[in-house]
């Protein structure tokens, strides 16, 4: 009979920690998927992230109207 998913995930899980590549995983064992990238506003200093420009540049116009897109996000294109 073959091994359950849950013994072969343990029995994997078990390898890599022995190698030291052990991955952040929740409580129910399912791998936790990585942060986002986010930017910062140069003015206010909020969060946002960087794979949304809808939501970058909604903020500058919204925001900060006197201040340029560039002036508010430096490190987006």
């Amino acid at each position: 009979m073959p091994a359950s998913k849950k013994t072969l995930r343990t029995q994997e899980a078990k390898k890599k920690e022995a190698a030291g590549i052990r991955v952040a995983t929740n409580a129910g064992g399912v791998p936790k998927k990585p942060e986002k990238a986010k930017i910062q506003c140069q003015i206010c200093k909020g969060e946002f992230i960087a794979s949304m420009p809808t939501v970058l540049r909604d903020h500058a116009s919204n925001r900060h109207v006197k201040n340029t897109f560039q002036e508010c996000f430096q490190l987006a294109t």
